[in-house]
């Protein structure tokens, strides 16, 4: 049997992290929790009504963020193929629903590795959920 959601790979065109370092007698405030902002988005794949590419985009506020906090900015792709007897809008969902926060994991394990050798304290990212506010969350 072959699964609803097969995920192919992923890739990161964009990592930023900007360590915020202090001005002269500036006390150092690593901030947690920290709060990131997302946003994903859906394409299909030319030539594949199977096959889809999602966007995930993580940023965190950069205003006045303390001295002490990394700035970040994340932008990565994943590849997934969903089974063909689904109708589209719930290949869709699958995709946005799974491939959202595999993407996101991914994230967090590179963006731990990057931080790890900083200058601060690693940063690990807050648990987030991509299930669309109103929907049935036990679906």
């Amino acid at each position: 049997m072959t699964p609803e959601l097969q995920f192919e790979h992923y890739f990161f065109k964009r990592l930023l992290v900007d360590t915020r370092l202090p001005d002269g007698g500036q006390a150092l405030d690593f901030e947690y929790p920290l709060e990131v902002s997302t946003a994903i988005e859906l394409y299909p794949l030319l030539g594949d009504e199977n096959r889809f590419q999602l966007r995930l985009i993580i940023e965190r506020d950069a205003a006045d963020l303390p001295p002490g906090a990394y700035q970040v900015e994340v932008e990565v792709y994943g590849i997934f193929r969903a089974s063909g007897d689904q109708s589209q809008a719930d290949k869709e969902k699958a995709v946005r629903l799974t491939g959202a926060p595999i993407l996101y994991d991914a994230a967090r394990e590179h963006l731990l590795a990057v931080t790890g050798r900083g200058p601060w304290p690693a940063l690990m990212l807050p648990i987030a959920s991509f299930v669309p506010e109103g929907s049935d969350k036990s679906t």
